[in-house]
């Protein structure tokens, strides 16, 4: 059976939307986990992100920057 390519999926792992939002792999987990980020938990351990969907987030999401140390 031939593995789907990313432009067939309807879903990204995490590592793919880290590196689209280009944060580190636990940030996104982290992310994840406390509901920042529109995941769903496959099973166990998989975390999927609706594509469609992260997409619309990633348009109206807002983020404020940390505020810088002196």
């Amino acid at each position: 059976m031939a593995k789907e390519t990313t432009a067939e999926r309807q879903t990204y792992n995490i590592p793919e939307v880290a590196k689209i939002m280009g944060i580190s792999n636990f940030l996104a987990y982290e992310m994840a986990a406390s509901g920042k980020l529109p995941a769903i938990r496959v099973g166990a351990k998989r975390v999927v992100v609706p594509r469609q969907v992260f997409h619309q987030w990633l348009e109206t999401a807002q983020f404020s920057p940390k505020a810088s140390e002196s």
